[in-house]
């Protein structure tokens, strides 16, 4: 129950972070109370907002909705809460009242104190300016543009590759005709060999021999590979899968149709247990719970 407690009021420090909202919105409350405590419209307001708080930081209630939605989201139970409708009551009726002071020189002055408590969205790093339509991180068009661009340049009919699920959202997201083995977080894989790559791409584990024959398994054609060492090419590219290009952290490597499977001792998708080494990409292709052609292209 502390835990629950201590880790709800940590998550509402975050979410706030440096800036002075909270305090402004504890002030405008406690004005409100004092002013316009009978008034309707200011229950209607902080009614809502303290039900969504008692939600919050009520430890029960708190752990209940951590399950439900997850530890790394619970914090948009927040968004609920009515802070900026508050606020904007509380200075209007502030400036109603005001006596002395002419309104319009009122008004920007809690305009000032409004900019100043706040802060720079951008300015925490946890969002970035983009300039596409889509508003995915900029390296994405450009990996889009490499993989179309190589493909066509080889006869490619279309684009068939494996990447980490942090990229392979984005992917999705910008351009939906790059096929991929699996979907978000590695639902509706194909097959354990599907599974298999997904969980190795996104855990960068460096088991290059298993991603490549995972990869050559399921016949996919350019593998994605994250990562920073500098002999990661060199490793990659020793398994049968050619270096084409890197942008950022994000190597990229052609997987040849013939390439042969490494020999290795554990079986190449790791979690399948009955498949052994010298299984094929034929067998892959044919297993019952795999969707992939006689060409290698997923069906229609």
């Amino acid at each position: 129950m502390i835990e629950t407690l201590k880790h709800a009021v940590s998550v509402w420090a975050l979410f706030w972070s440096d800036g002075y909202v909270a305090h402004l919105f504890a002030a405008a409350v406690l004005l409100l109370l004092l002013l316009k405590r009978k008034n309707r419209t200011v229950r209607q307001l902080l009614l809502p907002a303290a039900l969504a708080l008692l939600l919050f930081f009520f430890p029960l209630t708190a752990r209940l909705l951590m399950k439900m939605v997850g530890d790394d989201i619970y914090w948009r139970i927040l968004w609920i809460v009515p802070v900026f409708p508050i606020l904007a009551f509380a200075g209007t009726e502030l400036a109603r009242r005001a006596k002395k002071l002419p309104r319009f020189l009122l008004v920007l002055l809690l305009l000032g104190v409004t900019v100043l408590t706040g802060k720079d969205m951008y300015q925490a790093g946890n969002y970035t300016r983009l300039h596409n339509l889509q508003q995915v991180p900029e390296e994405v068009p450009h990996i889009c543009n490499l993989l179309h661009t190589w493909a066509q340049e080889n006869g490619l009919p279309y684009v068939y590759a494996a990447a980490d699920d942090h990229l392979a959202t984005w992917l999705r997201i910008y351009d939906p005709t790059i096929l991929m083995p699996y979907g978000r977080y590695g639902r509706d894989a194909r097959n354990v060999y599907a599974r298999a790559l997904h969980s190795r791409l996104s855990a960068q584990d460096g088991e290059f021999a298993k991603i490549t024959n995972d990869a050559k398994l399921l016949r996919c054609r350019f593998l994605i590979v994250p990562g920073t060492s500098e002999d990661l090419d060199a490793q990659v590219a020793s398994y049968g899968c050619p270096w084409i290009g890197r942008i950022n952290d994000y190597h990229f490597f052609y997987v040849p149709p013939d390439s042969p499977l490494t020999e290795i001792e554990e079986n190449a998708a790791g979690d399948a247990g009955s498949a052994q080494n010298e299984n094929t990409a034929e067998d892959a292709a044919a297993s019952p719970d795999g969707n992939i052609t006689e060409e290698g292209a997923p069906e229609e």
